[in-house]
């Protein structure tokens, strides 16, 4: 088939690249397209083109450009001579141009390392690029931008080495700012491909995009990179955006060469890097017509969704199979449902059952069940393969003739009544063999189990109807048992509370403490004065009485059941504190004749000495004063007779003013 540029008539500048018979690609100079044209079936010759338009802008199917008309190709060759039918479907879609089939983005690889028949998986396994962020060495720093170069377009029809020269262009001066892959990251191909056992010398990998299309490399280029190409990285990142956030391109492979090649010192990935450090048969050309240009720009896969290694190594070698099985029941009346288990060894990939005997292969499943209709013995066979060869084995069900008869539902129950929430476990005893129950625990028409011997829980009070129906090959029975659950016994909440100290002086600081019995206490009100205001919420408070008096101590305390309240009465007595006070007696005289005013002091409380003072006859002293240390009282003893002599108080007067003394500091004592 020809390969050549055509021209679409209708649209003049649109030009689509046709190879070996597919639409390889579309050209588009920029502007904006407004042409619509629907279900139009041109017919125009082939028309070969030399030079499209600057910086090489070309499309690979699947790539949107904004602000242009969507449509899809198909079409085909008849000859070099005949003209091209091409099928353009035009549709407006919000200026978006979308050529089917449209690509996406991949988020995950799948990685398998293929042995040398290129059937056998050694080793396989798909990572997300989330993972390979996070377990993975990531190369790129997200500022850095990397490119490669697109083909460069010189001839030179008089020498064709110097032309060849030109267009590998080992300057890598034309076609690379054009080509700018963004700052991007990503993973390094070599540390994917080890996820899986890597490659060895003289391996291939196969990048395999979602699309189909595929890319070999060698070894080297993975394992043994020159910094002039750089580690081969599948890329996941570029501008900040990550495939599901932007990145529609991902994942997309990208060479990180070095800057060492190009004249603006760009991290460039040049056609003439690519022809030093590759073998010939994985360079990358630009076709046009019959010219051929380097390029590596068609090295960067992208819609990245397999990576694949050819590996030189044989399949691994695995044991024989060897087949068994289990069987359960063995025996049983019709209809009789086996479950058939494989414990083969030596791992078979393939499972052929035979459950007659009969040479019809009834289930290739792994663990089949099977139902045996009719009575009878049954030779079960087995056969189970790998690539190493085959193996069978055999067993034997036997069958009995049905002798089933309609079922009779019958149920009993670990009890029947009961506080909510009540669990009861109910247990079936229905004959005739029932194989399946149904367990309406509210009589509500909804079916809560269908076990042999379920449990329920009944959350509230009430009287419950449970409703069996069994059920077999035969018939269908119910019957029903009453259920009664009761609402629990609810518990008020008694109030009580000690205090300590009960009394003292005041400031009087006393610590409560909550006594109250019942459940569900949650809430606690405590009035100290009995006053109706309450003073403190805590459970255990501390209060202070600051002022003297007999106090009344009110709790109440509440929850989910009820309230409760206790009143303690005159529970708490706070007095002030006396002062020391100092006592001034008076003491009175009366005396005939000589007239002695005595002085006494006191030293201790209850005693007086008395140290009689000789005065003149003459003289009379009617009172005399003394301080006490601690009582105030006027005393005045008036002793019973005059004085014998100067300075001698006789003994009955002295006993007097003792008992006088004495009675009036005792008098103040109790006051």
């Amino acid at each position: 088939m020809p390969r050549g540029i055509f021209q679409d008539p209708l649209i003049r500048r649109q030009h689509i690249h046709i190879q070996n018979g597919n639409v390889a690609g579309i050209f588009f100079p920029r502007g904006v397209y407004s042409r619509t044209v629907k279900d139009i079936q041109l017919t125009f010759p082939v028309k070969y083109v030399t030079y499209l338009f600057p910086h090489d802008d070309f499309l690979l199917p699947g790539y949107a450009v904004p602000n242009a008309p969507a449509y899809h190709l198909t079409g085909e060759f008849m000859n070099r001579n005949d003209s091209l039918t091409i099928l353009l479907f035009f549709l407006i879609a919000a200026g978006t141009l979308i050529i089917a089939p449209c690509m996406a983005a991949t988020t995950q690889l799948h990685v398998v390392k293929y042995a040398n028949d290129r059937t056998t998986v050694i080793n396989e396994t798909t990572v997300t690029y989330q993972w390979m962020e996070s377990h993975l060495p990531v190369l790129g720093d997200g500022m850095t931008r990397y490119y490669h170069q697109g083909p460069v377009f010189a001839d030179d029809p008089a020498s064709a080495t110097h032309e060849e020269e030109l267009r590998w262009n080992a300057t890598e001066n034309t076609n690379v700012h054009e080509k700018d892959y963004g700052a991007v990251k990503g993973t390094n191909l070599k540390d994917i491909c080890t996820l899986v056992g890597g490659l060895s010398p003289g391996e291939e990998v196969t990048l395999k995009a979602v699309d189909g299309l595929t890319k070999n490399f060698a070894y080297k280029n993975v394992y043994e990179y020159t910094p002039r190409q750089g580690p081969m990285v599948i890329t996941w990142s570029k501008d900040g955006s990550t495939p599901d956030a932007g990145y529609d391109e991902a994942m997309k492979l990208v060479f990180f060469a070095d800057t060492s090649s190009n004249p603006w010192e760009l991290h460039a990935f040049g056609n003439w890097d690519w022809h030093e450090s590759a073998d010939s048969q994985y360079w990358y050309y630009y076709t046009q017509g019959t010219k051929r240009y380097p390029t590596t720009t068609g090295l960067s896969v992208k819609y990245i969704s397999d990576v694949i290694i050819n590996s030189n190594s044989p399949p691994p070698l695995i044991p024989l199979p060897v087949a068994n099985f289990s069987a359960l029941p063995q025996s049983g009346t019709a209809p009789l449902t086996v479950q058939f288990n494989d414990l083969s060894t030596g791992t078979p990939t393939t499972w052929a059952w035979d459950f007659s005997n009969d040479g019809t292969i009834e289930s290739t499943q792994k663990n089949p069940a099977y139902t045996f209709q009719s009575s009878g013995t049954y030779t079960v066979k087995l056969t189970v393969s790998n690539t190493r060869g085959s193996s069978s084995r055999e067993g034997q069900i036997s069958v009995t003739p049905s002798s089933a008869v309609k079922p009779v539902a019958r149920f009993d129950a670990d009890t029947y009544s009961g506080t909510a929430p009540l669990t009861i476990r109910f247990s079936d005893r229905s004959t005739g063999n029932p194989d399946r129950y149904a367990w309406d625990f509210n009589n509500d028409s909804v079916i809560e189990s269908t076990l042999m011997y379920p449990s329920f829980t009944y959350e509230h009070a009430g009287d419950f109807i449970v409703n069996l129906t069994v059920t077999n090959a035969v018939g269908t029975d119910h019957t029903t048992m009453r259920i009664r659950v009761s609402a629990p016994q609810i518990t008020l909440p008694v109030a009580n509370f000690s205090a300590s100290p009960q009394s003292g002086i005041a400031p009087l600081t006393v610590q409560f403490n909550d006594l109250s019995t019942g459940a569900g206490i949650t809430a606690w009100a405590w009035d100290f004065s009995n006053d109706g205001i309450i003073e403190s919420i805590q459970k255990n408070p501390v209060h202070t009485y600051n002022a003297s008096g007999t106090y009344s101590v009110n709790l109440t305390v509440s929850g989910l059941n009820g309230s409760g309240t206790v009143l303690k009465r005159d529970l708490i007595t706070s007095t002030i504190k006396q002062a020391p006070v100092t006592v001034k007696p008076t003491i009175t005289q009366m005396v005939t004749t000589n007239v002695v005013t005595p002085t006494y002091t006191t030293t201790t409380p209850g005693q007086v000495l008395l140290t009689p003072i000789p005065t003149p006859s003459s003289a009379i002293q009617p009172e005399t004063t003394s301080s006490l240390q601690n009582t105030n009282p006027e005393i005045s003893p008036v002793p019973s007779q005059a004085s014998p002599g100067p300075g001698i108080l006789p003994i009955a007067g002295a006993l007097s003013v003792l008992v006088i003394a004495s009675a009036c500091i005792q008098k103040r004592r109790l006051k």
